[in-house]
């Protein structure tokens, strides 16, 4: 499967999708969100000399960097995915904030290595909460 399908079936909550397991599941799993997260960077870095954006990608990113947030965020979720600290989902909505702007607005507005390097800050971020948190993926 090419890079592109399987951001495809995480960006429509295909079945085993990160999208899937909060909307259908109420479960929020640490691995499929770096898996999702993952592949949404490779996308930009692979995509970064193009001049223009796909529509279908770039709904999916614009409805990602809204929706994890406000499903997630809702204290029913939070009940059910209690393994994880308020400070690791706010740096995971940064993430995917990020990755939304990092795709939109790419080297026009900041350099890719920047992009790059927050990047990497905001997921180092994550995992030092995860291990903090006592989290087994």
């Amino acid at each position: 499967m090419t890079l592109e399908e399987k951001l495809y079936n995480e960006l429509t909550a295909q079945n085993n999708s990160f999208l899937i397991g909060i909307r259908g599941d109420i479960t929020w799993e640490h691995q499929k969100f770096i898996d999702l997260i993952e592949l949404m960077r490779d996308y930009i870095l692979k995509t970064e000399n193009n001049s223009i954006i796909e529509r279908e990608f770039l709904k999916g990113y614009r409805y990602l960097s809204r929706f994890i947030p406000q499903w997630t965020s809702h204290d029913n979720f939070r009940r059910n995915n209690n393994n994880f600290s308020t400070d690791y989902y706010e740096t995971a909505y940064k993430l995917i904030s990020l990755l939304y702007n990092w795709f939109v607005n790419g080297s026009v507005f900041e350099t890719i290595q920047r992009n790059k390097n927050d990047y990497e800050e905001h997921l180092n971020k994550l995992t030092s909460l995860i291990k903090e948190d006592g989290y087994n993926s």
